[in-house]
Parts: C-alpha cells; structure tokens; sequence
C-alpha cells in the first residue's frame, strides 16, 4: 500500500471516529435529558447479548450492573459508555446536570498499554482539569491493576489523576488487596485511605445470577493466552507446552475429557496456538457465546486451568474449581483473595506438571469441600459488597 493511500486510510479512520462521537454524544444527551435517573457506566462493553471480543471484558461489565441491581432492589437506567472515549467539556455538562451518577469498572482498567492515552495514563480517559470539574456522584468500582510483568511504568499524568480519582469517589474497589497494595504506590497518604476491596461481581455469580441447571461431566478445560507473550513466559512456553500436553494425556487416561480453549479468538491466530495444535492439542474459542451459554459452559466443568483472570474469577464465581497456571500478577492476586495461594502454579517454574497434578487431585478427591470453601468465600465477598454499594445507592439517591 503507499503512503498516500495509507494517508487517505487513516484521515477516513479519524473522520470515521469524530462522526461516531458526535452520534454517540447526541444519543447521550438524549437519554440522560429524558430520563433523569440514568447512570452513565463507563467500560468496555458488547452490543446486545453476544459476548465478542475478549469475552470477559463485557461480561464482567454487565454483571457489575446486575449484581448492582439485586443488592440495591432496583431497575436502574444505564447508559452504557465506552472508556477509551475521551471524554468532552460537553459531557462534564450534561453529566453534572442530568446523571444520577458514574460508574467507572469492572474490568482491569490499570494498565499502560490498553486505551493509552496522556490525560489520565490509565484507561479513564478524562483529563484532570474536568475530572476536577465533575460534580455528580462518581463510583469506581471492582477495577483491577492489570499491568503486566516487564513493562514500563505509568506515564506521568498517572499519579496525580488516579488521586483524583480516589479523592472524588464516594467508593474506590479494587478486586483484589494486590492491586490495592500495588496501586497505593501511587497514592497520597490521605488517598490510601479511601481505596477498598470489592471483589469482581463474577465472583458472586451463583449468589444473584439465575444460572441454568446443567449436570457437571468428567471435563478439564485448559485456558490459554498469548497476548503480551514474552511478559507472560519468557523463554518458558515449549516446556510449558510440553507440560500441559503431558498433563492432558494423564488426565485423558483416568477418564476425563481434558481440552484447550481460549476466551479471545486473536489467540488462535497466533503461532503459538499453532504450535499447540501441531502436537494434537485443538483449541476451541468461546468467544461469540451469548451469557447463558458461558455459563453452561463453565457450569458443566469438573475444574478449570486458566491462563487468564477472566477464565479463573468467571468459573469460580459459579462454583466450578479453578487452578492458576499464573502469567501475570493479577491471577496470583486473584487466587490470594479465595484463601488457595498453592492453586497459583507459576509458568516460570522449570516443573509445573507436578503442582498441577498435585493440586487437581486434591480438587478431584475432595470435591466437596472444595466447593463449600468456595461458597463461604463468596458469602463474604457479597457482605463487602453490600456495603459498597449501599454507600454509592445513597450517594446517587
């Protein structure tokens, strides 16, 4: 292609984009002026039922309304906005004069290189000056510090946003204490103060959600991730590879269906999937899937091995078992917080097939046990969140 037609291509994309934000601005001060009682919920969300895309993002945002909802007694209006939007003079406005409040989460928006912007250095891409300007109710809740291993540090307009944030925010949750403690390097001494826990609604599923009934099977579902790759296994992936190949063939043997699958369709396009498959392994996607679907899938599993947090906090949240084979903090963190630090199985380690058989064993051969540690855990991750919520309820009344 030559340069003058990837000019012409890139001032399309921008005139693409500029026409989509003043359609999406006008539908915004259409619904918030008609309906006094919306709440703008700010994340990473699908149109319509279809999880696409990463699954877990949308999913994860739209639980954090359900599970809003049900603890709150009430049918809110939503509007549903994108975070990687930069965010206008003209929508502080008819935030400030319309809106019942904000709702910025969940989803792992602390990272520096998904939606990278220089207003905010995170996901949240308001700059400070009308962050300062905002004089509605603002919730940030069940967010996650994602950053991966290796990579750089936030960029400068970080650290004074963030206490922002923390400061205007009747709730600040994390979703786990490590990113608490991770993101209170950032933080002023009074800020430190107002950050909290609040587990991910996906956590609590079985709690709020009307789950279908589906009989579990002998099955063992692997998930995998790619993205980010030297961040996540160094030079560790074929003995990895080696491992899990290994551990499927000894599973297989004691009769369950052990498989691989990913929740990003991306990750099978890359040449480590390839490499996967070469040797008899199929990877199957479950993106595209619609939520009851997910949960029948998740639901019917004796134990999941995941990769990614989404494939670890969703599974669990439904009282299926989960094992972490950890190629990033927030899956340690997340294992952490249901009281199993032994369940976060390091990809690092020069012998993982030994902890992961050790610990699916155990999972096997004291199922229920298992599932009523799990059960006790979410009872209190739903105490919590009662308690915040109630807080945001009474702020945006």
């Amino acid at each position: 292609m030559s340069d003058k037609l990837i000019n012409v291509y890139a001032k399309l994309s921008k005139i693409k984009s500029q026409v989509h934000r003043v359609v999406g601005l006008i539908k915004e001060f259409f619904v918030l002026s008609t309906h006094r009682d919306v709440i703008v919920h700010i994340g990473h969300f699908s149109n319509g039922k279809v999880m696409s895309g990463n699954i877990g993002d949308p999913l994860l945002y739209y639980e954090l309304e359900n599970l809003y909802d049900k603890i709150t007694g009430e049918k809110h209006i939503w509007y549903h906005r994108k975070i990687t939007w930069e965010v206008s003079r003209q929508e502080i406005w008819l935030w400030n004069r319309f809106a019942k409040g904000i709702i910025v989460g969940g989803h792992g928006l602390l990272m520096v290189d998904t939606g990278r912007n220089d207003n905010s250095g995170w996901q949240f891409n308001i700059n400070l000056q009308l962050l300062r300007d905002l004089s509605c109710p603002l919730a940030i809740l069940a967010i996650g510090y994602n950053t991966f291993r290796g990579q750089q540090d936030f960029n400068k307009a970080f650290g004074p946003h963030i206490n922002e944030c923390a400061r205007k925010s009747i709730v600040f949750g994390l979703r786990n204490y490590g990113s608490i403690r991770a993101l209170s390097e950032y933080l002023d001494s009074g800020n430190k103060q107002k950050i909290c826990f609040q587990p991910c609604p996906t956590t609590m599923l079985s709690l709020y959600e009307q789950l279908p009934n589906v009989e579990k099977n002998k099955s063992i579902g692997i998930c995998l991730a790619f993205d980010r790759f030297q961040n996540r296994f160094g030079k560790n992936f074929n003995r990895t590879v080696e491992s899990l190949l290994t551990y499927k063939e000894i599973w297989e043997k004691k009769g369950y269906n052990v498989f691989f699958f990913v929740h990003n369709p991306i990750d099978l396009k890359t040449e480590y999937a390839q490499k996967i498959e070469n040797h008899g392994g199929c990877i199957y996607s479950i993106s595209g899937l619609t939520y009851s679907q997910i949960f029948e899938f998740y639901l019917s599993k004796t134990l999941i091995v995941g990769m990614r947090g989404h494939s670890l906090m969703i599974p669990w949240g439904l009282r299926t078992p989960v094992i972490s084979l950890t190629t990033q903090n927030k899956q340690k963190w997340f294992i952490e917080i249901t009281g199993h630090d032994e369940r976060s199985i390091e990809v690092e380690l020069d012998d993982i097939l030994t902890p992961l058989n050790s610990e699916t064993e155990y999972i096997v051969d004291n199922y229920e046990k298992v599932i009523n540690d799990i059960i006790d855990k979410q009872k209190e991750f739903y105490s919590i969140t009662q308690n915040n919520l109630f807080k945001v309820c009474k702020a945006m009344q």
